[in-house]
């Protein structure tokens, strides 16, 4: 039996992903199975069978399995008459017609019907073609390629910044005032907006133990999810708040209005996210990934 504890369209997509999964791995393993849904078709049945033997969750399929000693082949008209071969279409591909003796015409899963030839009844022709793997020989369009590379970049400014701040590498900290020195890599930016709107209270964490920690450990967090393509959902939640906060420590700004480059990173950010960009010249495409939300 094969239920959900819900009724919705959704969940009826994820019981027929659920009994696919179950009947490719009994044929697998030479079990058949039988389906007995009658039951199902008449919602007082279904009601009852929902409240007695389901627990409560909405059934979806109830069937049988087992092991088939003497199997028979199935009744079936032959091939012959319901297909007939015409003529090769172009680059080679078969085309085929089914026969309209008695039976409904489609064509391309459309009615309708086509002329009478050469005294035949009217036929509806399809095209044949290979099944392919969506997945398979589908290029990466060249935009998803330009958002990696933003991707890649954002997030080595923020792994660069955890480095450089960590050993002193000269850049924007000299190496005695490096962290692993004892130094605050909080201190020099906030206590610089000592004269902004919001100064007193930035200016007031400064060299605290566990703002430098947070602060580091945002840096150090959202550099990699980036740089892996892994996690960017919480990168741009914990990427943005941590830009926004250091844009409001700056504010009033002296360049514009509103808006500055923590803000402009801030977008691209969300934009990484909700693109997915973590599954081109990145992590994103790993089986683990794609099963865990959080770490899309």
């Amino acid at each position: 039996m094969l239920s959900t504890p819900g009724d919705s369209r959704e969940e009826w997509i994820a019981s027929g992903q659920a009994l696919q999964r179950v009947l490719l791995h009994a044929s697998a393993h030479g079990v058949s199975a039988a389906f007995h849904t009658q039951a199902l078709e008449m919602e007082p049945l279904r009601e009852f069978l929902r409240q007695e033997l389901f627990a409560g969750e909405h059934p979806q399929m109830i069937m049988r399995l087992g092991v088939t000693l003497d199997a028979k082949d199935v009744p079936r008209r032959p091939v012959p008459d319901i297909v007939e071969r015409e003529d090769q279409g172009p680059a080679g591909e078969g085309r085929t017609a089914l026969n309209a003796g008695g039976r409904n015409r489609c064509d391309g899963g459309a009615q309708g019907h086509t002329p009478q030839q050469k005294g035949r009844p009217a036929m509806a022709t399809t095209i044949s073609k290979p099944a392919m793997d969506p997945g398979v020989g589908k290029a990466t369009p060249p935009v998803d390629y330009v958002w990696a590379a933003a991707r890649i970049a954002i997030g080595w400014i923020f792994l660069w910044a955890f480095l450089d701040k960590t050993f002193g590498w000269g850049f924007a900290t000299p190496a005695n005032r490096a962290w692993i020195e004892g130094g605050s890599p909080t201190t020099g930016f906030l206590k610089g907006t000592g004269e902004n709107a919001l100064g007193g209270f930035f200016s007031g964490l400064a060299g605290q133990g566990w703002v430098d920690w947070l602060f580091m450990a945002g840096l150090l967090g959202i550099g990699l999810a980036l740089v892996l393509g892994v996690g960017l959902r919480i990168a741009a939640v914990t990427g943005t708040l941590l830009l926004v906060l250091m844009w409001a420590a700056e504010l009033p700004l002296a360049n514009n209005p509103f808006l500055d480059d923590h803000l402009i990173y801030s977008i691209v950010l969300i934009g990484l996210a909700l693109a997915g960009a973590g599954t081109t010249l990145g992590l994103g495409n790993l089986p683990i990934v794609q099963r865990t939300p959080w770490l899309k």
